[in-house]
């Protein structure tokens, strides 16, 4: 008899797995999604042979990142160091460690952009020296 009624009760739980595994991929993606709302209308500015270029600033932190785990793969597969899990052999780095890059970049551009700022109200004048954004002319 247990075995019959075995399908009915899971079929009770159905409603609860549906609701624990929405909440989990919510939680494992609100970081990534908080991360590009707080940065949505931010842009970072760079210059490339005289031409001033505009990227989106979480654009920007991503690939960095992007390029950081590129490295630390090429870092571990010429084997300048390598993590527990790659003693038996080379494998890829995981992908989440592209997360971690990701943060850290973020966090270190905050911390230099506030001792910059803090910079030019201590050395400079009394006054942070931050620019002004360009204002857009209105199309007529």
């Amino acid at each position: 008899m247990p075995e019959e009624r075995a399908p009915l009760s899971r079929l009770r739980l159905l409603p609860l797995r549906l609701v624990q595994f929405t909440a989990i991929q919510l939680a494992c993606c609100a970081f990534p999604i908080a991360f590009i709302l707080a940065l949505w209308r931010s842009a970072a500015h760079f210059t490339v042979g005289g031409d001033r270029y505009r990227m989106p600033t979480a654009v920007s932190f991503v690939l960095i990142g992007v390029f950081l785990w590129l490295a630390e793969n090429i870092g571990t597969f010429l084997n300048a160091w390598r993590y527990p899990d790659q003693q038996a052999g080379w494998h890829l780095v995981h992908v989440g460690k592209l997360g971690s890059w990701a943060l850290l970049v973020t966090l270190s551009f905050v911390l230099v952009a506030a001792v910059k700022a803090e910079e030019g109200v201590r050395y400079g004048d009394g006054e942070a020296r931050v620019t002004p954004p360009r204002r857009r002319r209105r199309a007529r």
